[in-house]
């Protein structure tokens, strides 16, 4: 459990989190499915910086260097890396912690079809089986990344429609210069990079500018096939409780929850779970109108307008806050930002609106059958002769 709160890392280095937000207490699991940039960068805190640089290289990540300054920034992305070296770093956890070098070429025949030529497999072990199954486990839960990115990222069958078993994790660097997907299934590796030729900002990260490429390949080439990841030894599912994360001495909906842990690094706290006494039913005060029409409310930050290059959040608030569902935020008809509803509320952060006027519409959808609702707001983008930067245009992590 790592804390997701305002961190100065020193030097004035005090990163944010792609949506402005921080949520306290949080597990791995969540912080690395919500993209939380503050957790990631405790880590490498932790862990080191000289160890963290280490084990990249050791995973094929060769352009990262030790000679640079990368700082604890390097959790975010301060790095640059090819989509290849970094596909490949990720087909690692794919295939249980074993690598194998890229290559573009497998076999060369003669004209008289004579095999000239044969790539050797040569692999070798970067990381852990147990390691590599616990970060598969994570980043193919397509639950847990739903509360932060809806099912934006979910990849379906593309013969049964059905959802697949995929590792998926998302990366954007600042001003939405570059936007990142990479995942895997057991069978395959997928990297993509989406950016312009001139490194000009774009509308949207990660998400919303790559998500969409991989996913549909995905659903395309694996359709039919069995994605699921294999378990290893090494490994247990324990029952957790939700008050202090300790181990569980049994099940109560509501009160725990399963979590896969190594079998060597148990968490040391432990805790009772009592199944709550039944109440009688009480008679509600009041009967809800079901002809009550569910309403969407859009406000922004700056509130009417802000310079170019400024970062302005749009907030949609929902009349009913128990309703879930997912809100789409356009710039007239561009598709700007994807956020999940949340206590009654979404929100979306952007800094590449062009100056002049805008019309911001947030478009709710219910995740059950009810009917959409939207708002829209008029707003001013205002020229600036001043350009942004900060931290080599990188930001990673960032949806």
């Amino acid at each position: 459990v790592i804390k997701d709160e305002p961190t100065d890392f020193g030097g004035g280095y005090k990163p944010q989190n792609a949506d402005r937000k921080f949520r306290g207490d949080v597990t791995v699991r969540n912080a690395l499915d919500w993209s939380l940039n503050i957790p990631a960068v405790k880590v490498m805190q932790q862990y080191g910086l000289e160890k963290t640089i280490a084990a990249a290289q050791k995973m094929g990540l060769s352009s990262i260097d030790a000679k640079n300054n990368y700082g604890l920034s390097l959790a975010l992305g301060a790095a640059e890396v090819t989509p290849l070296q970094m596909t490949n770093a990720y087909a690692a956890f794919a295939n249980q912690g074993k690598q194998y070098a890229p290559s573009t070429i497998r076999t060369i025949n003669s004209k008289y079809n004579e095999k000239v030529f044969e790539v050797k497999h040569e692999s070798k072990q970067v990381i852990s089986p147990q390691g590599a199954f616990l970060i598969s486990n994570i980043l193919s839960d397509n639950a847990a990344r739903a509360a932060v990115f809806g099912n934006t990222l979910t990849v379906y069958d593309a013969k049964t429609r059905a959802v697949k078993t995929v590792a998926v994790k998302t990366g954007t660097t600042n001003d939405s210069r570059d936007a990142w997907t990479m995942g895997y299934t057991p069978q395959m590796a997928i990297g993509v990079w989406v950016g312009n030729n001139d490194n000009s900002v774009m509308a949207n990260g990660g998400s919303i500018m790559a998500g969409p490429i991989f996913t549909k390949a995905m659903g395309a080439i694996l359709a039919g096939v069995d994605t699921k990841f294999p378990e290893v030894g090494g490994v247990v599912q324990r029952n957790v409780c939700t008050s202090n994360h300790g181990l569980a001495d049994n099940a109560v909906k509501g009160s725990t929850y399963t979590e896969w842990f190594l079998a060597t690094a148990l968490p040391k706290a432990t805790c009772s779970a009592q199944s709550p006494s039944p109440t009688p039913t009480s008679t509600p005060s009041s009967t809800p109108n079901p002809n009550q029409k569910l309403t969407v409310s859009l406000s922004a930050n700056p509130a009417t307008s802000a310079p170019q290059g400024a970062t302005v959040t749009f907030t949609a608030t929902l009349s009913d806050t128990a309703t879930s569902g997912t809100v789409r935020f356009t710039d007239g008809n561009q598709l700007i930002g994807i956020s999940p509803v949340v206590n009654g509320s979404a929100s979306m952060v952007t800094a590449v609106l062009s100056p002049g006027q805008h019309t911001i519409t947030a478009t709710f959808t219910p995740n059950d059958t009810g009917e959409q609702a939207e708002d829209s707001l008029k707003y001013q983008i205002t020229s600036s002769d001043s350009s942004g930067g900060g931290n080599n245009g990188r930001g990673g992590n960032n949806r």
